[in-house]
Order: structure tokens, then C-alpha cells, then sequence
């Protein structure tokens, strides 16, 4: 139950025309993000996945894939209305005891949105390039092209794995956010919370083996990887939520229960006074 609810009070107080428009573009910002992230992991048309852990199988895929640089340049557009709506939720929450929270969370989505930029630059751009040539060059200069394909390749995984362990995080502050915040449902809040550590769980496994070459995500790896994926799972049903609140709040007016509270006991207390001066 959050503080508002504890009060019984209806929120009054209006909000500023701008705010409000600007929380129908957020919400609409997270909404789409998902449903770009969704179709992008749902089709192998955007990202072929056929043998991830043999990389010579890989890059001929990766080389033969005709909008490669276009569906990475799709996706990364896909996290930056994500992370644009989650910025707008720290502007919601500005104001009221999860104000610092809120701080953490934008500091979070901007160091998401770059790890994000530098994934697609090197998976979407440079290592596109290197399998390219490798495809096409003869073959006594394929095995020193190779290498180098496979070198990016390392380093995209390294991203990736950080990406997920910060997003993951950041969720997790979200979710404490939206837990203390004055107005905000709390089970959007607990929803994070849960959603948060799993993605981390997920950057781990993808840290240790990021392709899954060293274990074929099999055995504990392969359980920890599930638990991951459900974690992803959560994140984008998560920020989909979100959207939901953001459009909500453009409708709803808004108001700290505190302030209601204090005019309540200022209104008791002149009454107070009116009733002395009849006395």
C-alpha cells in the first residue's frame, strides 16, 4: 500500500500542461521500445542465432545477412526510447522521499544508453565490416581476418555483459524508487525489484561465457541462463508497465499526500481558532 492510499486522501493538485505531455511521450516511448526489443529477439530475421558458439558458422551468417547494420541500428533506437521513458519516470518522481532514488535511476540510464550505443556500434558496424571482408578475401588472408573478427567479437561480448549488469541494476533502483515513492503503485515497484536481479544474473552468465562457447549454456550455467532470460522476461514487461503508469499520470492529477495532510490541520486548526473567538 503506497502513503496515499495510507491517507485516504484523493490526490488534487494539477499538473503543469508540459508535464503531462511530457508523460504521454514517455509512455508512448516505452511501448514502443518494447515492442522493437521484442520483435527483434523473436525474429532470427533481424539477428540470425543459428550456432552462436561456433564462430566460423557465426560470421558466415553475420556476413550474409543483408540489414544487419539496419537491425542494429532498429535495436539500438529500441533502447533509446526505453531508456528516454525511464528518464521521464525520474522527472515523475522528482519530487517526494524517492527523489534520490530517482537521481540514481537517471544516472543509470545514462550509463545504460551508452553501453547500449557502444553494443550496436561494435556489433551492428566494426564487426559486420571484419566478417564482411573475411567472406570475400582469399584464403591465405581469411585466418588473420578471422582473428580479428573474432577479437571484436570478445570485446562485443564484454559489452554486452556489462550492459545487462548495469540495465539490471538500474531496474533494481527503479523499483526501489517506485516502492518509496509517495504516489506510485507498489507493486510496480516490487515488480522491478524482482525483475532487476535476475537480468544481473544474466550479465554474470554473460560474462563468463558470453556465446556460450566455453559450456554451451548447459548445466549450472545453462539453469543460471534461464533464470537470466526470465529476468529479461520481467525487464520488458517491466518498462511496458511503466509506459502504463506514465499515461495514467498524464491523466490523473497529482499530488503529494503530505500537502493535503497539511491543509487539512490548517483548516482543523482555524476552526479550532473560530470556535475559541465564539466562546
Amino acid at each position: 500500500m503506497t502513503a496515499a492510499d495510507e491517507t485516504g486522501l484523493v490526490p488534487t493538485e494539477s499538473i503543469p500542461s508540459s508535464d503531462t505531455q511530457l508523460y504521454r511521450v514517455g509512455a508512448v516511448a516505452a511501448i514502443l521500445g518494447v515492442a522493437i526489443q521484442i520483435g527483434r529477439q523473436a525474429s532470427d530475421q533481424f539477428h540470425p542465432q543459428s550456432e552462436p558458439g561456433n564462430p566460423p558458422v557465426a560470421f558466415a551468417d553475420y556476413a550474409a545477412h543483408e540489414y544487419w547494420v539496419l537491425a542494429h541500428l532498429l535495436e539500438f533506437l529500441g533502447f533509446a526510447l526505453i531508456f528516454g521513458a525511464l528518464l521521464v519516470l525520474s522527472w515523475r518522481m522528482r519530487v517526494g522521499r524517492a527523489a534520490g532514488w530517482a537521481v540514481l535511476g537517471a544516472a543509470g540510464t545514462v550509463m545504460s544508453l551508452t553501453l547500449a550505443a557502444a553494443l550496436q556500434a561494435i556489433d551492428g558496424i566494426a564487426l559486420k565490416l571484419l566478417v564482411d571482408r573475411w567472406a570475400e578475401t582469399s584464403a591465405e588472408s581469411q585466418e588473420l581476418l578471422f582473428e580479428g573478427a573474432y577479437a571484436v567479437r570478445q570485446i562485443e561480448g564484454a559489452v554486452l555483459a556489462m550492459f545487462v549488469v548495469g540495465l539490471g541494476l538500474t531496474i533494481l533502483v527503479y523499483g526501489v524508487a517506485l516502492v518509496i515513492d509517495d504516489v506510485a503503485p507498489n507493486w510496480l515497484g516490487m515488480l522491478g525489484i524482482a525483475a532487476g536481479p535476475l537480468t544481473v544474473v544474466l550479465g554474470v552468465v554473460l560474462a563468463l561465457d558470453p556465446f556460450g562457447e566455453i559450456t554451451g549454456h548447459s548445466g549450472s550455467m545453462g539453469f543460471l541462463f534461464g533464470v537470466g532470460v526470465l529476468g529479461n522476461l520481467l525487464a520488458l514487461l517491466w518498462i511496458g508497465l511503466v509506459g502504463r503508469y506514465l499515461f495514467q499520470s498524464s491523466r490523473r492529477q497529482l499530488t503529494h499526500p503530505s500537502e493535503p495532510r497539511a491543509r487539512s490541520i490548517e483548516g482543523d486548526a482555524t476552526q479550532s481558532g473560530e470556535i475559541d473567538d465564539s466562546v
